[in-house]
């Protein structure tokens, strides 16, 4: 009979750059202030273009989907693994990992596709101004807005 080289564990085993650093204290909270000024300037923007009614148009539906996406993407890994570093936690279950994975891919490939979906709004606005109401309609920008999610959630399939 023969061996093989296996393990039994549950997880992923997490090395990286809090542990290997010299002063994992102070990067750790560098990181948290940055992650916390990520989420507030993503959630004002946020608040206040859904608050302000003259903000309701094709450029900052776009500018908006952004915002959520970059305030997702910063919350997919970013809290797990401060938690584990304060915790001394060092360990990732294969579902978690798996999961944190698929978000990422998902909302990296939505970021993407809607930063090439706001080039075209650019160009639009740049090179056609009189015509940008008609080539930019709310049904356009919201078909870009729903292909990218749909893309990158089939992409990260």
């Amino acid at each position: 009979m023969e061996l093989w080289n296996s393990t039994s564990g549950s997880g992923f085993i997490l090395v990286g750059i809090l542990k290997d650093s010299g002063s994992p204290e102070m990067l750790c909270a560098s990181i948290t202030v940055l992650y916390v000024l990520a989420l507030v300037s993503n959630g004002l923007l946020l608040l206040v273009i859904t608050m302000d009614a003259r903000l309701h148009i094709p450029m900052y539906l776009l500018l908006g989907q952004l915002s959520l996406m970059d305030l997702l993407f910063v919350s997919v890994v970013t809290p797990k693994a401060l938690m584990d570093f304060l915790y001394r936690v060092n360990t990732i279950s294969f579902g978690g990992c798996a999961l944190q994975m698929f978000l990422a891919l998902t909302l990296g490939g939505a970021e993407d596709l809607l930063l090439a979906f706001m080039a075209y709004d650019r160009y639009v606005a740049i090179c056609h101004p009189l015509n940008y109401m008609i080539f930019m309609r709310s049904r356009v920008c919201w078909f870009m807005v729903a292909s990218s999610w749909i893309l990158a959630f089939l992409s990260a399939l």
